[in-house]
C-alpha cells in the first residue's frame, strides 16, 4: 500500500471511531435527558448535533479526496467506501438522538417506573453495541462485528416490550405514552444502524454484502422473546 494511502486510511479511520464515539456521549445525555426530564441537557445534545453533522461532511469530503488522487486497488476502495457508508450511519444514529432530546420537551415529569427501566436498559445496549463495533471497525474484527449485531435483538426485545407495558398503563396521559413510544423507536432504530455498520465491517473483509439483522430476518424472535420477558 502507498505510503500515502496508508496515511490517508488511517486518519479517515480516526476520525472515524472519533465521530462514533461522540455520536454515543450523544446517546447517553439524550436519554437521560429524557427520563429526567432535564431541558438543559436536552438542549445541549440538540447544540452539538451540528457538530456530528460537520464530522460526516469532513470525512466525506477526505473520502472524495482519497478516491480521486489515490485511485486505490479493490481492497483499498473496500475500506474507504465502508467509512462513507458507516458514517452516514452514524450521523443517522445522531439526528435519533436528537429526536429522543426533542421529545424531552414534551415529556411529562409523572413517568412511568417500568418503562424507564426498559428505556435505560435499552440506551445502555446500544451505547455499549455502538462502542464494541467501533472496535471491531478498528480491528477489522469480523466475528466481533457479528456478535455486536446479534445484540440488536435484546434491543428489539425491549421494543417490544415497551409496546405491551405502555397497554398496561391505559389512564396515563396520552402524551406520555405517545413520548415513550417515540423514543423506545428511535432506540430500537439506533440498533439497526449499528447492524448497517457491522454488515459494513463484513463488506470491508469479504467483498460481500451480507444481511445481519435477526430481527428483520424473523420478527417472531424479537416479539417471542419480549412474551417471555413480560409474562
Amino acid at each position: 500500500m502507498p505510503e500515502i494511502l496508508n496515511r490517508d486510511l488511517h486518519r479517515l479511520n480516526h476520525l472515524f471511531e472519533d465521530m462514533g464515539l461522540n455520536v454515543s456521549e450523544q446517546i447517553d445525555l439524550a436519554t437521560k435527558a429524557f427520563l429526567k426530564v432535564d431541558l438543559d441537557a436536552a438542549q445541549k445534545v440538540i447544540d452539538r448535533d451540528v457538530t456530528i453533522n460537520n464530522d460526516e461532511l469532513h470525512l466525506e469530503k477526505l473520502i472524495i479526496q482519497t478516491l480521486a488522487l489515490q485511485q486505490p486497488v479493490a481492497s483499498d476502495f473496500r475500506i474507504v467506501m465502508s467509512i462513507l457508508k458507516s458514517s452516514t450511519d452514524l450521523e443517522r444514529i445522531g439526528d435519533h438522538a436528537v429526536g429522543i432530546a426533542r421529545e424531552t420537551k414534551a415529556a411529562s415529569r409523572d413517568r412511568i417506573a417500568d418503562i424507564d427501566s426498559v428505556l435505560t436498559r435499552m440506551s445502555t445496549t446500544v451505547r455499549m453495541m455502538l462502542e464494541q463495533i467501533l472496535t471491531a471497525y478498528v480491528k477489522t474484527d469480523v466475528d466481533l462485528a457479528k456478535q455486536v449485531a446479534k445484540r440488536d435483538l435484546d434491543v428489539d426485545r425491549d421494543f417490544v416490550t415497551v409496546r405491551k407495558l405502555t397497554t398496561q398503563n391505559v389512564d396515563v396521559d396520552a402524551d406520555l405514552i405517545a413520548s415513550y413510544l417515540f423514543v423506545s423507536r428511535l432506540l430500537e432504530r439506533i440498533g439497526d444502524h449499528v447492524v448497517n455498520i457491522a454488515e459494513w465491517i463484513v463488506y470491508n473483509h469479504t467483498g460481500k454484502i451480507v444481511e445481519l439483522n435477526l430481527g428483520k430476518q424473523d420478527r417472531r424472535q424479537a416479539e417471542g422473546s419480549a412474551d417471555a420477558t413480560t409474562d
